[in-house]
């Protein structure tokens, strides 16, 4: 990854801290939260990470997955920085 890419994912993490959280720990957050909400006879369902929340789907439920805005414009935007020409 090159200097500007770098400089350009700093610019864009102190412009929206709250979108560019360290992960696991967002993850361990919103899931706790969901969790706390359920009736507690549902909370054992929601497993303690995300990777162990999708390995419960089958590959027809995770083709029908929503992804968040803000996780899709990642996404799209990792995709161009890997496919962009090397300096």
């Amino acid at each position: 990854m090159g200097k500007e890419c770098q400089v350009r994912a700093r610019q864009q993490v102190r412009a929206n801290p709250e979108t560019w959280q360290r992960g696991k720990d967002r993850a361990a957050f919103v899931l706790q939260h969901i969790r706390s909400t359920l009736p507690v006879a549902l909370q054992n369902k929601i497993r303690a990470t995300i990777a162990k929340n999708l390995g419960t789907l089958t590959p027809e439920q995770l083709q029908t997955m929503r992804v968040p805005t803000e996780i899709a414009s990642l996404l799209d935007e990792l995709a161009q920085l890997s496919h962009s020409p090397k300096h």
